[in-house]
């Protein structure tokens, strides 16, 4: 299926339902969160000519960064949430809000003259820090991580950890080695699956250096006896996905809630939107409609992925 590149206008109308998700009307006017509220924004990959949900243009991200910041939220990573430490890192008179990254593709680290599948001049981790920087924020974000080669390059996964450990703030988490979709999926199923990924942080000599948090494959979860495989093997947490704005029925975007004691949602089934809502418009306010465009389904019908 091909999906058409995101024009000004759609670009506009994803800032609105951008904003809807971080707790704002779309009108950019700041609304009054309720207590408690953590917003978490999903981001996958940067390019220069968007074409999928999953996908942003450098300057599209950066003026959604900049927006963010100008309404009075900063950003917090899932060991902030999971840790109880939100309070502790957030700023005086500031909002929590999570950013987190999904599958590890190359853009989210590399400029195209570093890695060639990175296809922009500038990366996820430079536009993000750069913004953060120019508002007087800490860049605090999670990279969850698919795939034997994250990121991709020469220098591997430990020297872009090497490379992170500029920025404190950022910090990478596990997606499984391979994507499936773990619906329905039993304990011995889903343990395989998350060893399988431990295994290969082991071989690389990076596990101790990765948290035991996890992003869903699609945002879905296995069973229940599934999620108590990560319980066994001492997870901290994992993340949902909401896949983007789309049906009339929902007239608001799910959120965590937390509390200074620490993440009050359950801790295995953290809700986050993707922020391949730019694609829709939306509709009295914070419930947006679907785009006229084919390319108007979840990321995963439009071949995307959580």
């Amino acid at each position: 299926m091909k999906c058409r590149s995101i024009s000004r206008r759609s670009f506009l109308a994803g800032l609105a339902a951008a904003c809807a998700a971080c707790g704002l009307h779309s009108s950019g006017v700041c609304a009054a969160p309720r207590e408690g509220a953590l917003p978490i924004l999903m981001f996958h990959k940067v390019c220069d000519h968007p074409r999928r949900p999953e996908e942003i243009s450098p300057g599209q991200l950066a003026r959604l960064f900049d927006l963010i910041w100008q309404q009075g939220f900063a950003p917090c990573n899932v060991r902030d949430m999971l840790l109880g430490r939100i309070d502790a890192v957030l700023p005086k008179g500031r909002k929590a809000l999570g950013i987190t990254v999904d599958d590890a593709h190359p853009s989210v680290i590399h400029a195209s003259t570093e890695h060639q599948q990175a296809a922009t001049a500038r990366s996820f981790v430079d536009i993000f820090a750069d913004s953060a920087k120019r508002a007087g924020l800490a860049p605090r974000a999670t990279f969850f991580l698919s795939g034997q080669r994250s990121f991709g390059g020469k220098r591997g996964l430990a020297g872009v950890l090497d490379q992170l450990a500029s920025l404190p703030g950022l910090e990478c988490g596990y997606h499984t080695r391979n994507h499936p979709k773990m619906t329905g999926w039993g304990y011995q199923q889903t343990r395989r699956a998350l060893e399988e990924q431990m295994g290969d942080f082991k071989a690389q000599n990076v596990f101790e250096r990765i948290p035991r948090i996890l992003a869903w494959p699609y945002g879905l979860p296995p069973a229940d006896d599934g999620v108590r495989a990560l319980e066994d093997l001492d997870f901290l947490g994992a993340m949902l996905a909401f896949p983007g704005v789309r049906e009339a029925k929902y007239t608001s975007l799910p959120v965590a809630r937390y509390s200074p004691a620490g993440l009050l949602s359950p801790r295995f089934h953290i809700p986050r939107v993707n922020i391949g809502a730019y694609i829709y418009a939306p509709q009295g306010g914070i419930a947006p409609r679907k785009s006229r465009s084919s390319s108007a389904r979840t990321p995963s019908s439009a071949g995307g992925r959580p």
